[in-house]
């Protein structure tokens, strides 16, 4: 095990449960609100490099853009701006300090594919390199302490030996000299050598509101986007990020982000990194894999920090030199759904000095330490509709392992272990038990689950989907608040009549783990019906604490409403005749003890018969 940090424990809040429709709406508001769009005309600056009648003096239009990402942000950014950046490579660091506003983000977006933000020069030229003897080349350009030298996508190891003497696949930075590289005799220039020079690509500096989507951002010397300084409701979509010297992306502080949808590989640190306080964060559909360093065992592919209150769902995380999805000291109450890690170099997921997490669905297969480890006073933990086969294998570890101070509130059912060989699954508070019934005797936890083989489609390939004959089919437990209703691929639950139902909750008939299986003769049920009552914008919002909203029944039902917070703790809620007028309703920011609530995001939700609507607003202090 590696080294830990930090320590402690708190209780776990009581949550409450919420209708399954109301709970479709959780996981879909925060998307909503960050991905709230530019409601007013936006003006939009182009940025071409390649045009030759390109100006960083503007005016950016189509026929005269601006040759830099930073020109043009610094000219132009703040609500309601769109920077629209065409295909090229950009060797720059975009550093964003400007706002958007509620319904006008500063949006910095690439028109297509193949726009390149590069954090490295190129010295792909034999003329940029001198010999200096015992295959050792010298690049005096480079006039810069570079963290990083890479030869052909493969990174140069660092070195401080005498320059005369350095080895093959090192380098030195020497000031006043410039750069010694030794391949081995070959001039550096022949190969395709990129030389580290710029910390990020794009910095977001303590702005809110600020959209960053569709770039490939490589070779930066540190972290490639970096959001720091209390950056609020920003979002970083579709982004292809590699080679990064630190993490791919890293949030320090702040919080209420929406990174959904990028790729992140090929990095010396974590893929997706929130430290020092960022809460609130919804962290979804996004891949992270191959990012490692050296042979120390540390990146992991999304790791969370003293970083508590963030939304994680459906996201890919393989072939991490450490754990795929770590959730670390202080991260607590933070929510995992149908996550799938596998292939890493350590835990599946990781539970460490982090309380009251939940995990539903998640899949954890062939890591090479733990499936599920909670450890370190992870108290509060639950795993419910999981899938955990063929972890640790070879080297005695398991599927779930459990530690003595992680027990207290511990809850796990309706989950599937499987381990091919004979070695055991679960190691639970200090005791190795030789199956699932001996386990579920001593301790009276995972009660319905299942030690029986998932039968994924190919999961030494990264395919989870289910086959025909999966235990998984039809067992799930859709009882839990903030259960999915939807699958990893945004599919609705099926009911595949050849198999009994054997699940428990208003969806007797959905599947474990992250991936629901659809037959050529299952039968999808709607379960969204009837006439959602009117619920107007939360006003104002943001909010310092009292808001107000409007309910209008659609029908002769009557009508709930409820205010919740992300944890699906209800707040406030009451109930109005059907047939009758608007209702309005103010709330003073305080929860059912008078406490004013903490900053964050929270969601009016209100429901007629079967069908329900929501709004989300955001409270700041």
């Amino acid at each position: 095990m590696k080294q830990r940090d930090g320590s402690g424990a708190c209780a776990r809040p009581r949550r409450t449960r919420l209708d399954h429709s109301m709970r479709r709406r959780a996981l879909m508001v925060v998307a909503a609100l960050v991905l709230a769009g530019n409601a007013g005309a936006a003006s939009t600056y182009v940025v071409d490099r390649s045009n030759p009648a390109c100006t960083d003096a503007g005016p950016g239009t189509a026929a005269i853009p601006y040759c830099t990402i930073s020109a043009a942000v610094a000219a132009h950014g703040g609500p309601g701006v769109i920077v629209l950046v065409k295909p090229g490579i950009y060797r720059e660091q975009v550093h964003i300090t400007a706002s958007g506003a509620v319904g006008a983000s500063l949006v910095v977006r690439a028109q297509a594919a193949g726009v390149i933000v590069d954090g490295a020069d190129d010295f792909s030229s034999a003329a940029a390199w001198v010999a200096q003897g015992a295959g050792v080349h010298l690049a005096a350009g480079v006039t810069w302490a570079p963290v990083q030298v890479l030869v052909d996508g493969v990174r140069l190891t660092p070195s401080t030996d005498p320059v005369a003497t350095l080895p093959a696949t090192t380098f030195e930075y020497v000031a006043g000299a410039g750069l010694y590289v030794n391949l081995g005799g070959a001039n550096p220039g022949t190969h395709q050598t990129f030389v580290g020079r710029r910390g990020s690509g794009f910095v977001i500096d303590g702005a809110s509101r600020v959209r960053v989507e569709g770039f490939t951002v490589t070779r930066a010397d540190d972290k490639a986007i970096h959001v720091v300084n209390g950056a609020t409701l920003d979002t970083l979509a579709g982004n292809v990020v590699t080679l990064a010297a630190s993490a791919g992306i890293g949030v320090e502080g702040g919080g209420q982000l929406l990174i959904s949808g990028n790729r992140v590989s090929q990095c010396s640190h974590h893929g997706i990194s929130l430290r020092l306080g960022a809460q609130g964060c919804v962290i979804q559909d996004n891949e992270c894999f191959d990012n490692r360093r050296g042979t120390t065992p540390w990146p992991n592919g999304i790791y969370l920090s003293e970083s508590p209150g963030n939304f994680l769902q459906r996201n890919n995380v393989h072939h991490n030199q450490d754990t795929g999805l770590e959730i670390q000291t202080g991260s607590n109450d933070c929510i995992s759904l149908q996550n799938v890690s596998w292939a890493n170099g350590d835990h599946g997921f990781e539970h460490l000095f982090a309380t009251g997490t939940i995990d539903i669905g998640n899949v954890a297969w062939g890591n090479h330490t733990d499936g599920f480890s909670v450890e370190g006073q992870a108290t509060g933990t639950s795993l419910v509709d999981c899938v955990a086969a063929e972890n640790g294998a070879g080297i005695g570890e398991f599927n779930l392992f459990v530690d003595a101070g992680s027990v207290g509130g511990f809850i796990s059912h309706d989950n599937v272990f499987w381990n091919a060989s004979a070695q055991p699954s679960v190691k639970y508070n200090g005791i190795i038990y030789a199956s699932l019934a001996d386990y579920r005797t001593a301790t009276g936890l995972d009660v319905r689950s299942l030690e029986a083989d998932p039968k994924f489609v190919s999961p030494a390939a990264g395919d989870f989907h289910l086959l025909a004959t999966s235990p998984c089919i039809d067992a799930a437990s859709s009882s839990l608040a903030l259960w999915p209703l939807l699958d990893f691929e945004g599919h609705v639950r099926s009911d595949d009549p050849s198999i009994p139902n054997t699940g428990v909750g208003p969806v007797v008939y959905a599947d474990r783990g992250a991936f629901e299986f659809h037959s050529s003769t299952a039968s999808v049920i709607d379960l969204h019906t009837g006439v959602a009552p009117a619920l107007s914008d939360v006003a104002p919002n943001p909010s310092r604490g009292r808001v107000s909203f409007s309910v209008q029944p659609a029908d002769e039902l009557p009508v709930q409403w409820n205010i919740l917070d992300l944890a699906g703790r209800q707040l406030l809620g009451g109930r109005g005749a059907g047939g009758t007028g608007r209702l309005s309703l103010r709330w003073d920011g305080r929860d059912p003890a008078g406490r004013p609530v903490p900053p964050g995001i929270y969601m009016v939700v209100a429901r007629s018969g079967q069908s329900t609507t929501s709004k989300c607003f955001v409270i700041i202090r």
